[in-house]
């Protein structure tokens, strides 16, 4: 009779939380909290981003961050008009080595401005999968690249609307204007064609020789694929506490 009860308790318990489970979540104890209504906001969450570099490198469960050292991304499309080209698999680090030059917050307008580089060489690798012209070869292909990239810069604009959620107010992050700015690279692939790999060879030599020439080409592409990247990043911070703990007052 008594664990009836007791059961009985637990389940009402359980039930009863389940509409304001997000509540009874916490954050990290090493977040720095920022206040929005503080006029020095930016500098706050410039610092909190910057003391959290060490933390990002196994990910934050807590904020449903995932490790940046290196990064996973499942599948990165690149593609243009003229070329199918994506990466599956594809690592990135170390993307917790970023630098903030400027950030802006403005959680009236429900809106983040971001400018972060990386000062250090970034490291890609993964399979990758192509199928159009590149520069003077059409290419059918799949294979392994590795490949090498300096002075990253990012700029992003990230616009939410505000939504209620369990009677409590939450960001909703829904569009980013992310510009990525790539100084060089220098990259190794394999098998681009499969029954010649002197001719790879050289054509990935060409490829490093016409870097800028590629790096503008793809420069859209990759600023809406990072783009949606960081969006979701964002989301899932956002999503997963109310703006008065992220944020307070």
């Amino acid at each position: 009779m008594k664990m009836n009860l007791l059961a009985a308790c637990l389940c009402v318990l359980v039930i009863s939380c389940l509409p304001i489970i997000e509540c009874k979540r916490e954050l990290p104890p090493f977040l720095k909290v920022c206040h929005r209504n503080d006029p020095q906001l930016n500098q706050c969450i410039k610092s909190s981003l910057l003391d959290l570099r060490p933390h990002l490198a196994n990910g934050i469960p807590a904020l449903k961050v995932s490790s940046l050292h290196p990064l996973l991304i499942t599948r990165l499309d690149i593609s243009t008009n003229d070329v199918k080209l994506y990466y599956t698999n594809f690592t990135l680090g170390p993307m917790e080595q970023f630098e903030i030059n400027d950030i802006s917050a403005d959680f009236d307008k429900c809106q983040i401005l971001l400018d972060f580089s990386y000062p250090k060489e970034q490291v890609g690798q993964g399979q990758y999968h192509i199928n159009g012209q590149l520069l003077l070869f059409h290419l059918d292909s799949e294979g392994w690249v590795d490949v090498n990239f300096t002075d990253v810069r990012f700029n992003a604009k990230i616009n939410c609307k505000k939504i209620i959620k369990n009677e409590q107010e939450y960001a909703d992050f829904q569009d980013i204007d992310m510009k990525v700015k790539i100084g060089d690279f220098h990259l190794n692939m394999t098998d681009l064609f499969k029954d010649d790999p002197e001719l790879t060879r050289n054509t990935v030599v060409v490829f490093n020789e016409n870097s800028k020439s590629l790096l503008e080409e793809f420069e859209g592409p990759v600023s809406a694929a990072i783009g949606q990247i960081v969006l979701q990043a964002v989301q899932r911070v956002f999503s997963s506490f109310p703006l008065d703990i992220l944020v307070p007052p």
